[in-house]
């Protein structure tokens, strides 16, 4: 299949993107509307993109790339809730979905980028927490999300890709497990709200580097909760594992 492309290159960044500004503000507001605090929030972008992707192959593209090995998955997509399906826009598609268990919002341009906001799984779960084990899942599944889209949009594997990934509604979280086995010796809690990290990176960096890659985000986050580091060997056991369709 071979996609249409434009001449005109990117020069936006993730943070200077009046799209990605836009989006997050509508996110925003409705996530405040949900009674739901904590979210993550993930941007990417092609910065070299060429793509001009028609809005159903966006779609049927997003659908595939959607990985259900946990959970509510990222970019989830409900073509069978009229109220919840992805909408055609004149520049791509968006998706904003409000089940009172979980808030998610999502954006794809026609050039591949990419906005998306979800709630916490933890908030499902046990309100003022944050399962260290869920959030190496969630950038795991993240990671490779990206890949697995933008090779559905046929980009070359060399391509350069520019990820952001921020969480927020963390003051006053304990840092804990969904997992008795792997539970934390004491309470740590974070007094700090939010945590972005953005990486410049390629697609196949994102699949054969994916434990690094996956740590790159995690550090940053889990030392806001009293320096709390996991030990690498964990950290690949648990993304190696994820791969391979497990959860743990």
């Amino acid at each position: 299949m071979t996609l249409p492309t434009f001449a005109v290159k990117i020069k936006e960044t993730l943070r200077d993107s009046e799209w990605m500004k836009n989006h997050e503000t509508i996110a925003l507001a409705n996530l405040k509307k949900s009674d739901k605090t904590g979210f993550m929030e993930v941007r990417m972008i092609l910065p070299e993109s060429n793509l001009n992707i028609p809005q159903g192959e966006l779609l049927k593209v997003a659908d595939k790339a959607t990985i259900h090995t946990f959970g509510w998955p990222i970019g989830v997509v409900l073509n069978n809730r009229d109220e919840y399906r992805p909408r055609p826009k004149t520049d791509g598609i968006v998706a904003d979905i409000d089940t009172g268990d979980h808030y998610d919002y999502w954006a794809i341009r026609k050039d591949g980028a990419y906005y998306l906001l979800k709630s916490l799984f933890e908030d499902s779960r046990k309100s003022g927490h944050l399962f260290f084990n869920t959030r190496i899942v969630r950038i795991t599944e993240t990671l490779l999300y990206a890949v697995r889209l933008y090779t559905g949009f046929n980009v070359p594997a060399n391509s350069r890709i520019i990820i952001g990934i921020k969480h927020g509604g963390l003051k006053d979280r304990v840092l804990t497990s969904s997992s008795f086995s792997r539970d934390l010796s004491y309470e740590r809690k974070s007094t700090e709200d939010e945590v972005y990290t953005e990486i410049d990176t390629t697609i196949e960096e994102l699949e054969s580097e994916l434990p690094t890659q996956v740590e790159s985000f995690i550090k940053p986050l889990f030392v806001l909760f009293d320096y709390f580091e996991l030990s690498r060997n964990v950290l690949e056991d648990m993304v190696n594992k994820f791969v391979e369709g497990k959860v743990t």
